[in-house]
This record gives C-alpha cells, structure tokens and sequence, in this order.
C-alpha cells in the first residue's frame, strides 16, 4: 500500500540577513531534541552527531526527505521533498 501526495507550485525563502538565527534555531532544537532522547552531552552510543550543523542547507536535507536546498546571496531557498513514492 502505498500513498499520493501533490502540492502547489510554491517557494520558500529565508532571506541571507536571516540565516544565521535560522541555522541557530535549528541547531537548538536539534540539540534539544537529541538532550530528550539520548541524555545531556554526547555520548558514544548516541547515534546522532553531537556537533551543530554549519550550514541551513545540511541541516535540513540531513534532517528531512528535502532535497536541493540552496544557500546563498539572495538567501536560503527550500529544494523539493524527496519522499518515496508509491503506486497502488
């Protein structure tokens, strides 16, 4: 079984001046996230890493099923969701 998905053609941006803050709130909530799951502080047996991501890009296509993210001097564009798909 499987399922469909569509959406309207759309964009996402983060402007440039806002990248930063957003790789920051990535990384907290990562961080958090990981704090809940694997205890406090980095440890041998958690299998995430326990270093922040550099940049906005890696940290969502690391992260998520997107793909294609781009960064740069306009600002952060989403790519597209790279899911698997399946037929019935």
């Amino acid at each position: 079984m499987g399922y469909c998905a569509d959406t309207a053609d759309l964009h996402f941006l983060i402007p440039a001046a806002d990248i930063p803050a957003a790789l920051d709130a990535v990384n907290s909530l990562l961080a958090a996230r990981r704090s809940v799951f694997f205890g406090p502080g980095p440890s041998s047996q958690s299998p995430c890493p326990p270093d922040p991501y550099p940049s906005l890009s890696e940290a969502i296509e690391t992260e998520t099923n997107f793909e294609g993210c781009e960064e740069g001097e306009d600002g952060f564009f989403l790519g597209w969701h790279a899911d698997k798909w399946y037929e019935d």
